[in-house]
């Protein structure tokens, strides 16, 4: 989420079509020293290293159908490519617990109202990151909580393209 990329440290972050969050958000809202980045959406899934808004965003972008967003300024040549996108699954992996991760407890709560996607938490990660945080969470961790707990049991919309919340994992 920073103006300029950083690296994470990991095996193979230097690929072809692995991009810092800041390239990836340039690319789509048509910055124009990213306008030729070259996204391959031919796979069919995707992953977002991190736990705050920016990942959040960028899983919404990559998962939500882009009839969606023809009516927002996100740049032409990015909707092009994520029209012709095969993704199905985007997952968003967050190296810790579910209790530090860095959205907001309303950008939680709207995800399940996205008509083509099917949101996916496990519901023992949540539990696990409850029980961590212990009695005195602080307001908004508990929010957070709460409103991952909900999603974690709603229903699965067959059919869609998911986006996958996955607590803790190391890259």
């Amino acid at each position: 989420g920073t103006p300029k990329g950083k690296g994470v440290g990991i095996p193979g972050e230097g690929l072809k079509n692995v991009f810092s969050s800041s390239e990836v958000v340039s690319w789509y809202n048509g910055h124009p020293d990213y306008k030729d980045l070259e996204v391959d959406l031919s796979g069919s899934s995707a992953v977002v290293i991190g736990a705050g808004s920016v990942a959040m965003d960028i899983g919404r972008m990559l998962a939500i159908d882009p009839k969606e967003l023809e009516a927002t300024d996100t740049s032409d040549r990015a909707l092009k490519r994520l029209h012709d996108s095969k993704l199905h699954d985007v997952y968003i992996a967050a190296r810790r617990g579910a209790e530090h991760v860095a959205f907001t407890a309303p950008e939680l709560r709207e995800l399940p109202d996205l008509e083509s996607v099917d949101v996916k938490i496990n519901r023992q990660d949540i539990e696990d990151a409850l029980l961590r945080a212990g009695e005195s969470v602080e307001k908004h961790v508990k929010s957070n909580l709460d409103a991952m707990r909900a999603i974690s049991l709603t229903p699965s919309k067959s059919g869609l393209r998911g986006l996958h919340f996955l607590f803790p994992l190391r890259p």
